[in-house]
């Protein structure tokens, strides 16, 4: 399965959803947490920006792996796979053969050819090619290994290996890859756990040691982070009184005394249905301890549309906790909103404690409810 990169999906002044993605095939990490200096009651993930509103998508399966579609190949993007383009950057490295900048070129010319064959079969070929010049480019420019952005992309090249790698059985190889994409930043725990091509070193004990070590990780570096989104409080109240997919009334009221989890995302919007598995897990894991989440939506389409949108998804995706559609009088409770997907988190007494913006991954969420459950334990419900 090729990561890639999908960034979050953002709204017009007028509710009017768009998403979009970054280029063809990049291939990245996860999302990956920062702490933001000005409100530290307010988390922000990458995957969440700005743009103009376009046609929104619709989900048509569950995403448990990176394989949604790659955008539209412009003609922009065909020049720069072209053998003529591949054949100038050979002939560069070849002059100048320690030169990582070119070496990189190379290594995401490989990521894209891998997807774009004539075949629409995926070129693992291409994809081991590819981490074979990122090796270079590290040998050659050390510093690489400390720069961020590099570090995103060099993370998904080697897991992308570790998937060819694990379809040809070629144990070591696979392990060491892996091994090596969560050393330079990947953490999505759920590819790693679901990636179809990954099934065979799976088997691999050592598999399993892998994964703990990239929890963690993960954890470790997240500490600082979540501590921060419970220094105060946001300066804003939520509330809402809406009717979920099955016309039952979900009133903010009515969960006091539980610790809400609110997810606004859309079923158009890529990043929200990569997030579902791990809020489904969530609810299903946290459930016994007073956990809840809720679904807010936000869809392009109005009344009987939207709904059946929804439903369809909670269908599809196998959601368990209820969704309901929101409105205008719901979202602009929130202070300059205009991305999804969003997800508040509340305190048995109803109030708002964290805000995470973008695309939240498996153990970003699981470590603020275990904070949220340490200040608030079960034996507090009413």
């Amino acid at each position: 399965m090729l990561a890639r990169l999908w960034t979050g999906c953002a709204l017009s002044l007028v509710l009017t959803l768009g998403c979009e993605k970054s280029g063809p095939i990049a291939p990245a990490t996860s999302p990956r947490a920062e702490t933001s200096q000005a409100e530290p009651a307010v988390q922000l993930g990458d995957e969440s920006f700005e743009l103009t509103a376009i046609e929104p998508t619709k989900a048509e399966k569950p995403l448990l792996d990176p394989t949604d579609e790659a955008a539209e190949t412009s003609d922009a993007v065909d020049d720069e796979l072209s053998p003529k383009a591949e054949a100038k950057l050979l002939a560069k490295l070849g002059k100048q053969p320690n030169d990582a900048e070119t070496l990189l070129k190379l290594a995401s010319m490989k990521q894209q050819q891998a997807e774009m064959t004539d075949s629409g079969e995926l070129d693992y070929g291409k994809l081991k090619q590819s981490a074979d010049y990122v090796r270079q480019a590290l040998t050659a420019d050390p510093a690489l290994a400390n720069a961020d952005d590099a570090k995103s992309f060099v993370a998904a090249v080697f897991f992308n290996e570790a998937n060819a790698l694990s379809l040809e059985k070629k144990d070591a190889l696979a392990l060491k890859a892996l091994r090596l994409a969560v050393d330079y930043g990947w953490s999505n725990l759920a590819e790693m756990q679901n990636a179809v091509d990954l099934a065979h070193i799976r088997k691999n004990p050592k598999f399993a040691e892998i994964v703990k070590f990239a929890r963690d990780k993960r954890k470790k570096e997240l500490q600082a982070t979540v501590s921060a989104l419970f220094i105060g409080k946001p300066d804003y109240e939520f509330t809402f009184k809406l009717e979920d997919t099955a016309g039952k009334p979900v009133v903010k009221q009515d969960f006091v005394g539980k610790l809400l989890i609110v997810n606004i995302w859309g079923t158009w919007c890529p990043p929200c249905r990569r997030e579902l598995p791990d809020l489904i897990a969530a609810s299903k894991k946290y459930q016994s301890q007073g956990v809840e989440v809720l679904g807010i939506n936000t869809e392009p389409e109005d009344g009987v549309t939207a709904i059946n949108s929804i439903k369809d998804s909670q269908k599809n995706f196998g959601i368990t906790y209820r969704c309901a559609l929101g409105n205008d009088k719901v979202f602009e409770q929130i202070p300059d909103f205009g991305s999804v997907p969003m997800t508040l988190f509340f305190n048995r007494a109803g109030e708002l404690q964290a805000q995470w913006v973008g695309m939240i991954d498996e153990i970003s969420l699981e470590m603020i409810i275990e904070r949220l459950l340490e200040d608030s334990p079960a034996e507090t419900q009413k």
